[in-house]
């Protein structure tokens, strides 16, 4: 069974998370600038052997899709593109990502971690965090 990936897109980077074999625990794995994504993440999918990947959505608390939605959808075109090229079928969802960074930002505090790179992790954790949202939710189906 492939691996199931989740990304964070921001403005400046994209956190990423991968899942275990048998899709149950997610796992923080850094994260990509935006500038080399496309370049980036088909690479590290075939590495990983992904065939699905969990897109954060932003969504407003009212269950809208908040204003940089059209932006992560966008790049969610490009990559689709870039894996093509690659000769990859992956599979992309679209998840709701509503708190996720107050979530991965909370969970680091309380773990003790400070300052700039702080910042880095949460895109990570963030990207985890969904990814584990996701990993639940196909369980229970």
């Amino acid at each position: 069974m492939k691996r199931i990936a989740a990304l964070d897109v921001g403005e400046k980077r994209i956190g990423i998370a991968v899942s275990d074999p048998e899709r149950i625990m997610a796992f923080p794995k850094g994260f990509v600038t935006t500038e080399r994504a496309l370049e980036e993440i088909p690479a590290l999918f075939r590495q990983w052997d992904v065939g699905v990947a969990v897109v954060g959505i932003p969504v407003t608390l009212r269950g809208e899709e908040g204003p940089q939605a059209a932006q992560v959808k966008e790049f969610i075109h490009s990559l689709k593109e870039a894996l093509e090229k690659e000769g990859m079928n992956v599979e992309i969802v679209l998840w709701d990502e509503r708190l996720s960074t107050v979530q991965a930002e909370n969970l680091l505090r309380e773990a003790g971690y400070r300052g700039k790179k702080t910042r880095q992790r949460v895109d990570a954790a963030s990207a985890t965090l969904i990814l584990q949202s996701y990993l639940d939710f196909i369980q229970q189906s």
